[in-house]
C-alpha cells in the first residue's frame, strides 16, 4: 500500500515561444487557487503537517505551450485506501473549481452537451498498491464515426474572450495537427 502520495497541480499555460521577461511576469502572477485546493484535498488523507509544496511554479514544456506546474506531496494517514485517496482528489480541483462538489453540480446542471471522458479520469493501479491518474484535459474521441476534440482553460470572472480562445486553439493545435494531411 503506498504511503505518500505526489500531484501536479496545473495552474497557467503559455503559448511557447513567448519572451522569457513575459514569462516571468505571468510566473509571478500566477494565482495559488489551484495549489490550494489541491493541498486542502490532500490535507483530508494525508497525516497532519505532511503536505508539502515540492516544486513551485516549475515550468513544463510541451511543442506548442508551457505549463507550470505545482508539485505538491504528503504521508498518508493509516488505513487510507486506494479508493479514499481517488475520492479525496477526484474531480480535480484544478480543472472543477471551487467548491469542487457544488460547482460540479452547477455545470451539470447548465451544462447541455456530456463531457463524454474529457475532464475525467484515466490510469491504473498496480497490483502493490502505486497508482498513477491524469485528468483528461485534452482528448480525442472517436466514436461511431465522430471524431470530438476537447480542450478547455480555466474561465473566471475576469477572462477575456479572445485570449480564453487562443489559449484553448494553443492547447488543442497538437491534437488538430494530427489530422493534417
Amino acid at each position: 500500500m503506498p504511503v505518500s502520495v505526489r500531484l501536479g497541480a496545473i495552474q497557467f499555460t503559455l503559448m511557447s515561444g513567448a519572451s522569457s521577461a513575459a514569462n516571468e511576469t505571468v510566473r509571478a502572477s500566477i494565482p495559488a487557487l489551484a495549489v490550494d485546493m489541491e493541498r486542502n484535498d490532500l490535507s483530508r488523507i494525508c497525516k497532519t503537517g505532511s503536505v508539502k509544496i515540492n516544486k513551485l511554479k516549475s515550468v513544463e514544456e510541451y511543442r506548442d505551450l508551457y505549463h507550470y506546474v505545482t508539485e505538491i506531496k504528503g504521508k498518508l494517514k493509516k488505513n487510507v485506501s486506494n479508493h479514499d485517496i481517488v475520492s479525496a482528489m477526484m474531480p480535480g480541483g484544478s480543472v472543477i473549481g471551487c467548491p469542487k462538489i457544488s460547482t460540479l453540480k452547477l455545470l451539470n446542471s447548465r451544462e447541455k452537451l456530456n463531457r463524454n471522458i474529457y475532464t475525467g479520469s484515466f490510469g491504473y493501479i498496480n497490483s502493490n498498491g502505486d497508482m498513477r491518474f491524469n485528468i483528461i484535459i485534452r482528448s480525442i474521441l472517436n466514436y461511431k464515426k465522430q471524431v470530438k476534440i476537447s480542450s478547455a482553460s480555466g474561465v473566471v470572472i475576469d477572462s477575456k474572450p479572445k485570449r480564453e480562445y487562443k489559449e484553448n486553439y494553443i492547447k488543442a493545435k497538437s491534437l488538430l495537427d494530427l489530422f493534417k494531411t
